[in-house]
């Protein structure tokens, strides 16, 4: 079983660097992408994202996987409701306009959607159809918040361990809104600060992909360093176990890290230290603690006068999340940190 990583919200990757992370530190990465009856994409894909579908990096993930399924199906119905209530909820507090002459819209192909939602978003002027090329023009913000939300209920029926992940830190927090400690489950947020090495978006695919495969070994156990910390907060009971999990993960990344940067060296590939947050399920009870849990510095990782580190940090997200969320021993969510450029190592 192959661990993905599923890009939202939109279509196409804009971010070089979120996508050179991702190729060297999952199986496959995907992002979803409608197709024809013959099995044929809508959208047409750029050189770069064929070639690596072509070396088995990239796969497409269809919406149809979800959309297609009987409405009878949990998934589905409340995938429908969610997105129901949330466009609801935006049109309220006025973050989502109805459409107007100039309004930004995207386009949605009709099969990738039910008949529920189409009237639905007739009613609230937030779609067009157009009967030519058969598809909808969904307003901006509601296709994005449509495709954030398809990419979540799609981790959660893959066969592949799939966690999704975002470069926009909006679409994060509406798929996993914070919540009151009453109607919601405790999480561990993670953040890794200026610690993942990343490939320099001038690197091309072809080395990257060269540099994995002949290193494997050495980026598999990197990865598993990563994986066991995560899965070892999943299954902790307590604050003192934490702690003490994250101080020797910083050891045990510390030792990782320097052994992928010699690598790179030996490769001649230029790269940035780059940031990682992520979401994970805990059995540990957080309500007497709240805020930051636990903020530890690491140096010699970075350039001199840059902070790179680990943070751990408490937090309750919505109720409804909680049974396919509670079966993950890792991170069910990722958030690609690139506001900053990174430091040359």
């Amino acid at each position: 079983m192959n661990r993905k990583i599923l890009y939202y919200p939109s279509i196409k990757i804009s971010d070089p660097r979120w996508l050179r992370n991702a190729l060297l530190y999952w199986d496959e990465v995907s992002s979803i992408i409608p197709k024809d009856y013959n099995d044929k994409v809508f959208e047409e894909l750029s050189p770069e994202i064929n070639y690596l579908i072509e070396e088995k990096q990239f796969t497409i993930t269809n919406p149809e996987t979800l959309i297609q399924m009987s409405d009878y199906n949990t998934e589905f119905i409340e995938f429908k409701n969610e997105f129901i209530q949330t466009i609801n909820f935006f049109l309220q507090e006025g973050h989502i306009k109805r459409i107007q002459q100039g309004t930004k819209t995207i386009p949605i192909h009709q099969d990738k959607t039910s008949i529920e939602l189409i009237d639905f978003l007739k009613d609230n002027n937030l779609i067009i159809e157009n009967f030519n090329d058969n598809f909808y023009s969904f307003e901006e913000k509601t296709g994005l918040i449509y495709m954030s939300l398809i990419a979540k209920y799609l981790s959660f029926i893959d066969k592949n361990h799939t966690v999704i992940a975002t470069d926009r830190i909006e679409y994060e927090s509406l798929n996993f809104k914070k919540a009151s400690e009453g109607n919601s489950f405790s999480i561990i947020s993670c953040n890794l600060t200026n610690i993942l090495p990343t490939p320099k978006e001038n690197v091309p695919f072809e080395k990257i992909i060269d540099f994995k495969r002949n290193r494997k070994d050495n980026l598999l156990h990197f990865r598993k360093t990563l994986l066991d910390f995560e899965k070892s907060i999943s299954k902790t009971t307590n604050v003192t176990e934490l702690k003490e999990i994250a101080i020797q993960f910083k050891e045990d990344i510390q030792v990782g890290i320097n052994d992928i940067k010699a690598l790179h060296k030996d490769y001649n590939m230029e790269w940035v230290s780059k940031s990682l947050k992520s979401l994970i399920s805990t059995k540990t009870s957080v309500a007497s603690i709240g805020g930051i849990l636990l903020n530890e510095p690491i140096t010699g990782l970075v350039a001199t006068g840059v902070n790179s580190g680990i943070e751990l940090s408490t937090a309750y997200i919505e109720a409804k999340n909680k049974t396919r969320v509670k079966e993950r021993e890792a991170s069910f969510s990722y958030l690609y940190k690139a506001q900053q450029e990174g430091i040359i190592i």
